[in-house]
């Protein structure tokens, strides 16, 4: 296994990331010098969004909260009922992590940030339930999903 190091430009130009390169797997992961990593919603086939997270799962919540429709649920039993599924492509990887999301409204704690006094009284919540992981497939050096 090798590690380089290398600039990122894309998004963030004052990261350093590691890219590590292994051939028995066969393909490259990018961490960033904090240990985060970025995800790339897909939705129709289309990269939306970039969430960044050490783990897939905290890129999940990230992207759970933003979730539209879920205005309407008090609490998280109701929209567990109403599941998303969310797909984040891991950058640098061919993994794409699938997650059942959902997101409800609540009330703001008591010991809230100052700048959330005032017209702030509710929060929006989110979870995520990991269903599997797909792999890219590539075909004439084009990634597809399928």
């Amino acid at each position: 296994m090798t590690v380089k190091t290398v600039l990122q430009s894309e998004f963030t130009p004052i990261y350093l990331y590691y890219i590590v390169c292994s051939r028995d797997i066969g393909y490259v992961t990018m961490v960033r010098e904090d240990g985060k990593r970025n995800f790339v919603m897909l939705e129709d086939g289309e990269k939306t969004r970039q969430f960044t997270g050490r783990m897939p799962r905290q890129a999940a919540l990230k992207a759970a909260r933003r979730l539209e429709g879920y205005d309407e649920y008090e609490n998280e039993s109701a929209a567990k009922s109403n599941p998303t599924k969310i797909r984040l492509l891991e950058r640098g990887t061919d993994r794409i992590h699938v997650y059942h999301a959902w997101a409800w409204m609540d009330d703001a704690p008591n010991d809230k940030p100052d700048w959330m006094e005032g017209e702030i009284s509710t929060v929006t919540k989110g979870n995520v339930s990991k269903q599997e992981i797909e792999h890219l497939e590539w075909v004439n050096g084009c990634a597809h999903t399928w």
